[in-house]
């Protein structure tokens, strides 16, 4: 009797082993190409988007669970549906550099139901100024446009623009200071040198208060400058004050 038990033990409790192991055994096994990528550098304004691909290594579906950025400036997109084992999936993150010059270094966190639960991804690069299009050249001076043109104005309107400029030499440059005609026009630069390369900003308003309906202006705003190819550089900024509808 004690014999054949044995006998059965020894066959029923393999079998039940067999039985529950391979269940509890099976899972999705989250395998990433590559969890690191570089964009190198990206011009301030543009969105770099960049793709990891996964694999599913185990022997049972995979589900990304959830993907969540270190901050608002990047977002993820990703494969929503079970991955089969063996099957391929993706992460797509794109970081919109938007007023974020500099350095960056942001950290996506993929979740899963799978092995592991959780793999960290990684983007970094740098976001410089974008570089003048097709500017004037003013001695060794670019300016990213030398007229504004702002339009028909509701009087009182105070528009307020922003004008690019990049030093085309090989030494420092000094804004000495910007003339502007009359009262209606304010005008603000860069205090230090501009290094050779180097971008900068002028930027100026036009107070329509007090023009005259229907008037139209255009002036003309000089930069005095330390570049001895040409030292006096001039910018224009036009428009009109709308015509109010009681005037005649």
């Amino acid at each position: 009797m004690t014999r054949s038990v044995s006998r059965f033990t020894l066959i029923v409790l393999p079998l039940m082993l067999v039985l529950a192991c391979p269940a509890a055994a099976q899972k999705g096994k989250l395998v990433f190409t590559e969890t690191t990528h570089a964009f190198g550098t990206v011009y301030e304004g543009d969105e770099a988007t960049y793709t990891f691909t996964f694999r599913n290594e185990g022997d049972a579906p995979l589900k990304l669970i959830s993907v969540n950025p270190s901050c608002g400036c990047t977002t993820p997109e990703w494969t929503r549906d079970p991955i089969a084992p063996g099957g391929t999936g993706s992460v797509t993150v794109s970081f919109d550099s938007k007023g974020l010059p500099g350095p960056f270094h942001k950290r996506i966190a993929v979740n899963s139901d799978g092995d592991p639960m959780q793999v960290i991804l990684d983007i970094e690069g740098e976001v410089h100024p974008r570089p003048l299009q097709e500017p004037t050249a003013q001695g060794n001076l670019l300016i990213e446009r030398y007229s504004a043109d702002l339009g028909e104005l509701e009087a009182g309107q105070v528009p307020y623009v922003r004008v690019r400029i990049q030093n085309g030499g090989t030494r420092p440059l000094l804004i000495k200071s910007i003339r502007t005609p009359g009262e209606h026009v304010f005008a603000s630069y860069p205090g230090n040198p501009i290094g050779a390369g180097e971008l900068a900003e002028i930027a100026f308003s036009v107070n329509t208060t007090g023009m005259k309906s229907g008037s139209r202006f255009d002036y003309e705003l000089l930069l005095e400058t330390d570049d001895p190819q040409q030292p006096l550089k001039k910018l224009h900024v036009k428009g009109a004050v709308k015509e109010s509808t009681g005037a005649k």
